[in-house]
């Protein structure tokens, strides 16, 4: 199914006093979705537990910065940085190159920091969240927001592979787009314009043999697996940036067979110090040294359900 949404539009290619109705099209996928891909995982905390809301962050000081969240959903890190909101827990950061799914092949960064209390009225509990999120394809932005309140960004990756089976995998966000005028009613060409400078950069080494890989399913292990986001504020709805206005929650299932990585920041800061990230595009984060890689993983993600308030 295709949705053309009429975004008007100025762009580079036409007179700037000139305005045009570009039909941008996206392609609606409703949930649920299943994907096959190749996965890396990084750490960042197993069971560990926040300190507690004496210890917190003073007034004008954050747990999660900029980098944490996108800066348009401001009232999301808000909420996140009220004491007692953030629970720790299993957090991880995550890399998939996805050779299928609902939308076509795309790639992903995503940034779980652990799981965060839902609102009281909306039934309580504690749950991961998904706060920093970027993907390749713009059909996979507008779906994700749509669909999970999944909070993407479009980005740029390069995936370069050593002849030792090393891999390098770098992420660049998005500077500026234009659309390319249409002819004849034919739909606007998106023209995206990336930085030069990653913003996210990793390399995974092997470690131990590549023979040792184990099968997981996520159901297996002591983590929750399902998760929680707040609603979305509208950014640039010609990037798919759509806003959103209800918690949901829905399950994600991983299966396939792991190995063992050594993973090691490749981001040359200005102090010489290599990181993963600069802090600003995503957070600047230290996990643990070994990671996970999937060759061919399954990822499963389920109907999403509405958090809506609690009759009392």
């Amino acid at each position: 199914m295709h949705e053309t949404f009429n975004i008007r539009q100025t762009t580079e290619l036409v007179e700037p006093e000139q305005k045009t109705d570009l039909r941008i099209p996206f392609q609606l996928a409703p949930p649920s979705w299943r994907l096959r891909g190749e996965a890396w995982w990084l750490l960042l905390s197993l069971f560990g537990k926040p300190k507690d809301d004496a210890a917190a962050p003073k007034p004008g000081q954050y747990r999660f910065g900029p980098g944490h969240f996108d800066p348009v959903d401001q009232s999301s890190r808000e909420f996140a940085n009220t004491p007692g909101v953030f629970r720790g827990g299993a957090g991880t950061v995550q890399i998939v190159r996805y050779f299928s799914s609902p939308v076509g092949p795309y790639d992903e960064l995503m940034y779980i920091p652990g799981n965060f209390n839902v609102p009281e009225e909306l039934g309580g509990g504690s749950m991961p969240q998904i706060t920093r999120i970027y993907v390749s394809s713009l059909q996979s932005v507008l779906n994700g927001k749509t669909n999970w309140n999944t909070p993407k960004n479009l980005a740029h990756f390069d995936f370069i592979s050593e002849p030792s089976g090393s891999v390098t995998i770098k992420v660049y966000a998005l500077e500026s787009y234009t659309f390319a005028s249409p002819k004849n009613g034919a739909d606007a060409c998106f023209q995206p314009n990336f930085a030069s400078i990653p913003f996210f950069s990793t390399t995974f080494h092997f470690f131990g043999p590549e023979m040792l890989r184990v099968p997981i399913k996520t159901n297996m292990l002591p983590i929750c697996t399902i998760l929680a986001q707040p609603p979305l504020e509208e950014g640039d709805v010609t990037l798919g940036c759509v806003g959103t206005s209800t918690w949901k929650k829905f399950g994600v299932d991983v299966s396939g067979r792991v190995g063992i990585r050594k993973a090691e920041g490749s981001l040359v800061s200005s102090d010489g110090v290599k990181r993963f990230a600069d802090g600003k595009g995503f957070p600047d984060f230290e996990p643990y040294q070994i990671g996970f890689h999937w060759k061919d993983v399954i990822i499963d993600i389920g109907m999403p359900i509405v958090l809506s308030k609690m009759k009392r």
